[in-house]
């Protein structure tokens, strides 16, 4: 079984309750979610969230949601709490962040398959768009860059200038055993520096495989980014 979960915080310093933003007439969770829906190697999607207010929103959809009674210092840890709890007999399970309303479903398709054939936890990585933007977006902290090796593996992540990175997308493929060994690694210091979950893995000797694609995702991290989204063109919207 392959599941897709999307962690969703209520607030705090990670997204300050931006999953419950609106625009275009939805919430930024809710764009996240049909995103989510047009994939199609996935059996089954879960929102986690530490909001019950949310999760009544969630379950108004629909959609299959997790009250996460834990407070968490990564989405990982939500999503593994969730998988545990409620989807342990999953061979695949997909973390998308909720500020990636814009991924597209090949996407999501490609790095389930991945993780199903390789059994190894995968993320991916797009280019960094080129001239002014591309400057911009190298120097842009909230752009979270990874180098990889030529193997295929990933270096280092970091939200600063890095030579040779590319852009890191939101969004995480694991199986279950990642997810176990994830949930119990010790703090480090340089993801707490970094701001990112994924240097703690590295810094705890996880090898993360990193898969290209073609083109980068738009983030949106904060209302401002929200404010000037627009969904991808040909986005198929859900109706429930």
């Amino acid at each position: 079984m392959n599941v897709l979960c999307i962690p969703a915080y209520s607030g705090g310093s990670i997204d300050g309750g931006l999953p419950m933003k609106q625009t275009h007439g939805k919430s930024l969770l809710r764009h996240t979610y049909e995103a989510a829906c047009q994939a199609r190697d996935f059996d089954q999607i879960i929102v986690a969230t530490d909001s019950k207010d949310v999760l009544d929103v969630v379950q108004a959809w629909g959609v299959r949601g997790f009250f996460s009674k834990t407070r968490h210092r990564h989405g990982c840890h939500r999503v593994a709490e969730a998988v545990e709890e409620i989807a342990n007999c999953a061979e695949v399970v997909v973390g998308l962040h909720v500020t990636e309303p814009g991924m597209p479903s090949k996407y999501l398709d490609k790095l389930a398959k991945s993780v199903w054939e390789t059994g190894e936890l995968s993320t991916l990585a797009g280019p960094l768009e080129n001239s002014l933007a591309k400057k911009l977006q190298t120097y842009n902290p909230a752009e979270v860059k990874v180098v990889v090796s030529k193997s295929g593996r990933a270096l280092y992540f970091s939200r600063q200038h890095l030579a040779g990175a590319s852009k890191h997308l939101g969004v995480y493929g694991y199986t279950c055993e990642h997810l176990q060994r994830i949930a119990s690694m010790p703090e480090s210091p340089m993801a707490a520096i970094e701001q990112l979950e994924q240097v703690e893995w590295i810094d705890n000797g996880l090898s993360v495989s990193v898969i290209p694609v073609e083109r980068s995702t738009v983030a949106v991290r904060t209302v401002e980014e929200l404010s000037k989204w627009e969904p991808p063109i040909g986005f198929r919207h859900v109706g429930i």
